[in-house]
């Protein structure tokens, strides 16, 4: 039998600082899977980064931090 393809549906937030300035809809295995689909990695939880990405799992609420670094 094979794996489940199931998906989770997120919402990327693309930040400046507390500025939104792009946001994004996308279906994915998991937070990380879902960011690589709008931006190359690798990716580090955000820290300190002036530009970062805000990923939300709609079903449970679960909020996820990263950056890309420089």
């Amino acid at each position: 039998m094979g794996t489940s393809a199931r998906t989770i549906r997120y919402q990327i937030d693309e930040m400046m600082g507390d500025e939104l300035v792009a946001s994004h809809a996308v279906n994915g295995h998991d937070p990380v899977d879902a960011l690589e689909q709008i931006v190359a990695g690798p990716f580090i939880e955000r820290g300190q980064h002036l530009r970062w990405y805000r990923v939300v799992d709609e079903a449970s609420a679960s909020v996820f931090e990263y950056s890309v670094p420089s």
